[in-house]
């Protein structure tokens, strides 16, 4: 019930409650009924079948989820985030050039995405770091710097500063990599579009010990996506302007390898329903809703290492939330409140009978 979550803006500051609802996604991606959340301000502090003695039980009429988060995002930004005079700029911030007063964020909102990762343009060998925001409530910034973009693209080929092929982008990055030490500790994501770029970027990584490196896959992913088998990647968000049989086949094939998915609007499908687009086509091409569900949840937030913080019902977890009239993955729900940081930022209309 809208009105039973909307209770918990008014409850003091440090006091348990426990949101009941008809079930839960768990950390899984599958349905769990019959489990109280915790939460108590901005965070949760468990997830059990029963609830703690004296704390106060909201009932909840639906399906409560962890909010969506999109992986890699141009959304949100006053303004090109890059520098066109240099080929490598690790020092930019996504963060530094931050439009939060968008009456666009609310449409992201209803949509049940709580979290959007804010990256530079893909248009330098080396972007800078990325943001990590969420939509709405009173905290906006979960992450000032989150990890580092770098992009092995056609785009970051540049005659007036260089580099003008992919040898010459690994060069640049050597370089950049032997010298930044800290800048990398927490992992680049690479932004590739050929079997070349990820082959190039992984030796990269072994040569300097860097562990995290999510790809970004753009391109033709039929053409090398049995490169990513095994891996975290974030894919475009596709589905919303009609998905071609064949990219749903290439869906399959590469969950089949066993790569995981993780779904970003940027180069995609940038609308604020693009995320539940693209995990229920990769549900129907799968026939396996948990993995589409963490493809907009979990993964992207394992991918950014911040799968403790976002995307998941869990203990100690940001309580960003959304009360579902049924599953997501459901062409027919609806979203019907949101909780970003505790704090309940949108209720739907009730539907009329």
């Amino acid at each position: 019930m809208i009105v039973a979550l909307l209770s918990i803006l008014i409850s003091p500051q440090g006091q348990d409650v426990a949101l009941h609802p008809r079930a839960i996604i768990g950390a899984d991606g599958v349905l769990v009924a019959d489990q109280y959340v915790v939460v108590r301000g901005e965070r949760i502090q468990s997830v059990a079948a029963q609830p703690p003695a004296g704390v106060r039980v909201v009932e909840l009429d639906g399906v409560l989820a962890p909010g969506m988060v999109d992986a890699f995002s141009g959304f949100g930004a006053a303004s090109r985030l890059t520098e066109e005079s240099q080929a490598l700029t690790p020092g930019l911030r996504a963060a530094d050039g931050v439009d939060l007063d968008r009456e666009q964020w609310e449409e992201f909102v209803a949509q049940g995405v709580t979290a959007i990762h804010l990256a530079p343009e893909p248009s330098n060998a080396l972007a800078g770091w990325g943001a990590m925001l969420t939509t709405g409530g009173a905290k906006r910034r979960i992450s000032e710097t989150t990890i580092q973009i770098a992009s092995l693209t056609g785009s970051t080929y540049d005659e007036r500063i260089g580099p003008t092929a992919l040898v010459g982008t690994l060069e640049l990055l050597e370089s950049a990599f032997a010298a930044g030490g800290k800048n990398f500790a927490r992992g680049v994501s690479f932004v590739v579009e050929d079997a070349e770029g990820m082959r190039g970027a992984r030796a990269l990584c072994e040569r300097h010990g860097v562990t995290r490196r999510p790809f970004v896959l753009y391109g033709e992913l039929g053409a090398y996506a049995g490169e990513a088998a095994g891996e975290l990647v974030i894919l475009p968000a596709i589905g919303a302007n009609g998905a071609r049989a064949r990219e749903a086949e290439v869906l399959k094939r590469m969950h089949g390898a066993g790569t995981r998915i993780a779904f970003g609007t940027r180069g995609g499908n940038g609308g604020p329903d693009a995320l539940r687009l693209a995990a229920m086509l990769l549900a129907r091409a799968t026939g396996d809703p948990a993995a589409a569900w963490n493809a907009v949840c979990r993964a992207p937030a394992e991918a950014l290492g911040l799968e403790k913080e976002i995307g998941v019902i869990a203990q100690g977890a940001r309580a960003d939330l959304v009360l579902w009239s049924a599953h997501p993955l459901d062409a027919a729900a609806r979203v019907q409140s949101v909780m970003i940081g505790g704090e309940t930022v949108h209720a739907a209309a009730p539907v009329a009978q």
